[in-house]
């Protein structure tokens, strides 16, 4: 999906604006939804000076409430794709047949997700500069699309009603906190292609969600009972799967974690994961990371091709530099990793120590993406 942004209508917009009023008349479109009423006003500069005044309580018709109109930029190019309207609040009109957001696309732009990344877009601007908590759309009732549009961001349907205007319509409600959550959720859902392990075994990775909070659980107790070289003793790992899916559930809400499982024959069989290193804005760009694999998967490509892709999602995801931390006795995680370009960057000496009494040192990993 391309980048839009929100641009302000100006007078140097308006042969670009002007087409846009005329491709909706051209496709047998009278009303103009997110246009401020731009098809019942000829003039441009009148139609400019309505938008204006209707974004301050102090000029707005004492009929109207404030608004926030935008035009819906591709960023690449500028492109018109879209117009928004958002009301900041509603009055007794817009509470019985409208709600806080009304918005269009280009006829020659539908059906390309545009719509929905524009409500996405009304809908953040809501919460962000408005505060609003609740928001308040409506479409026809045989809009299929728009129906789509809407519902595929999280709304809640509420009622139908006859407009003034006398088409039957839906009204939804957005909770727009929830809807937050959920987006950053589906922004982060990945599903990256299956591949052939060494051994010939199909394996593909994905995105964790809460329903692998069980089989997550069953590979960290694995993982502890055959690994020398991890941070904890076997069975030690006390955590519930409530505690999994709590976690679970905060890696999911958090736009700068991400934690990825490998399934074979749907089973979990590794998991690796991207965290802030330290918490703190100093920190910030330094992202950790950890990898876990059942020896039955060892020195099979699964670890590296999760790494790989874990090193990725921290590339895309603002992350400058990547920590690691390993048991020094790893040789074969730390070979795997010095592939990539990690670097010893430090040396904690006797950093494990085991029931035998002996000890082993912990490295510090590090590489600039």
């Amino acid at each position: 999906m391309q980048e839009l942004i929100f641009a302000e209508p100006t007078l140097s917009m308006q042969h670009e604006i002007e087409s846009y009023r005329n491709e909706h008349f051209a496709n047998g479109e009278h009303e103009i939804y997110g246009g401020a009423w731009m098809e019942r006003v000829s003039r441009y500069t009148d139609w400019l000076q309505l938008v204006r005044a209707n974004a301050h309580p102090q000029t707005v018709n004492p009929s109207w409430v404030p608004s926030s109109m935008f035009c819906v930029l591709r960023k690449e190019d500028n492109a018109l794709i879209g117009m928004v309207d958002i009301h900041h609040r509603l009055n007794d009109f817009l509470r019985a047949s409208g709600g806080h957001i009304s918005y269009s696309v280009r006829p020659s732009k539908r059906n390309r997700g545009y719509g929905a990344q524009i409500l996405h877009m009304a809908l953040e601007f809501c919460a962000q500069q408005l505060s609003i908590e609740q928001v308040t759309v409506s479409c026809a009732t045989n809009n299929y699309a728009a129906i789509a549009t809407i519902e595929h961001n999280d709304a809640v349907p509420v009622r139908e009603f006859q407009h003034a205007n006398g088409r039957l319509m839906a009204e939804y409600r957005i909770d727009v906190a929830q809807h937050m959550k959920a987006y950053t959720r589906r922004q982060k859902s990945t599903l990256y292609p299956k591949f052939t392990l060494k051994n010939g075994v199909r394996a593909s990775i994905r995105t964790v969600d809460v329903n692998d909070a069980r089989s997550l659980l069953e590979l960290f107790r694995s993982v502890e009972r055959e690994s020398f070289f991890v941070t904890r003793e076997p069975d030690e790992h006390r955590i519930t799967v409530e505690d999994t899916v709590n976690t679970i559930e905060t890696v999911l809400d958090d736009a700068k974690r991400t934690w990825l499982v490998a399934e074979v024959d749907g089973r979990i069989v590794a998991r690796c994961s991207v965290n802030r290193s330290r918490k703190g804005e100093r920190f910030s760009h330094i992202a950790a990371v950890e990898i876990e694999v059942l020896r039955a998967y060892w020195n099979m490509g699964l670890g590296t091709m999760m790494i790989d892709y874990a090193l990725g999602w921290a590339d895309q995801n603002g992350y400058e530099r990547v920590h690691i931390f390993l048991n020094a006795s790893d040789e074969r995680t730390l070979h795997v990793f010095q592939k990539f370009g990690f670097e010893i960057a430090g040396r904690l000496e006797e950093a494990y120590r085991y029931p035998d009494a002996t000890y082993a040192d912990m490295l510090m990993l590090s590489m600039k993406l």
